[in-house]
């Protein structure tokens, strides 16, 4: 899930107390490039008798855009000065994309954007400001008509290539888990060698379970992953959105999620 922090809607303890009413009883906070969300739910957390797990959602990436979950980092500490450098990439995309929206007529500022103090900023905060301003009737149609490549709003984001993320992961006391495979922009068919290739790098786990995998999709995930080895994941990936998933939906059919989600416990020392 994301909070506030990244690119979510809710404050991080706003987050957990929802998980509280919603009868949820563990969770894993997962912002973009930032830890900045998790001593606020830790401490909610702690106030509702809920059993939380770190995490964090590494944007990586060289040809293809990768993202890289990591769960449990017992030394969070290690990841802070490549996480402070990405945050302020961040910043300076957001600025790069202010100047290219105002060239094309769409005259927004930084204060314009939803952005919580200290969070980390990114086209979800840009596309709900035009939404707020009266240039596109919805999230997804803010993306479309400006913040996709080719459109006026976009800016390329720089980011870790995939190698450095599980490294930084992994040095951190944690595991490397590929996010939602199912999305990635590539050929599906290349998938199980750039797996392979990941778990020469480190790669600990797959996102099996997503809201945007196909039955078909999550079978040829559960097979893979089992096949190599790979703790098996899943979650709402909820950013709070209108119209958008809550926690804890879209894993109705994760029929094997007590195991699975015993074995990640198991593998990321979780007492």
């Amino acid at each position: 899930m994301h909070s506030s922090a990244s690119d979510g809607i809710d404050a991080p303890g706003e987050l957990v107390a929802l998980l509280k009413r919603t009868g949820i009883t563990d969770f894993a906070l997962t912002d973009h490039d930032t830890l900045m969300g998790l001593p606020a739910a830790r401490e909610a957390a702690n106030v509702y008798g809920l059993r939380m797990i770190d995490g964090v959602e590494l944007s990586c990436g060289i040809q293809v855009e990768v993202h890289i979950l990591g769960y449990g980092m017992k030394r969070p500490e290690l990841m802070q000065s490549t996480l402070a450098r990405l945050q302020r990439q961040r910043h300076e995309r957001v600025d790069r994309m202010l100047e290219r929206l105002d060239q094309a007529g769409i005259h927004l500022e930084v204060g314009d954007l939803p952005i919580a103090s200290g969070g980390a900023p990114g086209r979800v905060h840009m596309a709900r400001a035009l939404v707020d301003h009266g240039y596109a009737s919805s999230v997804n149609q803010a993306f479309q008509r400006y913040l996709v490549p080719g459109k006026p709003g976009y800016v390329e984001r720089q980011k870790l290539t995939p190698e450095q993320g599980i490294q930084l992961i992994r040095e951190s006391g944690g595991i490397a888990v590929l996010a939602h495979p199912g999305i990635i922009q590539a050929d599906p068919a290349l998938l199980p060698e750039r797996i392979d290739v990941l778990m020469k790098m480190g790669l600990g786990g797959i996102e099996v379970h997503h809201p945007r995998h196909t039955p078909t999709q999550i079978q040829r995930f559960t097979h893979l992953a089992k096949q190599r080895g790979l703790i098996i994941t899943g979650g709402s990936d909820s950013h709070g959105l209108p119209g958008g998933l809550m926690p804890g939906e879209g894993t109705t059919n994760w029929h094997e999620m007590h195991h699975d989600y015993n074995q990640f416990l198991s593998k990321i020392g979780f007492n």
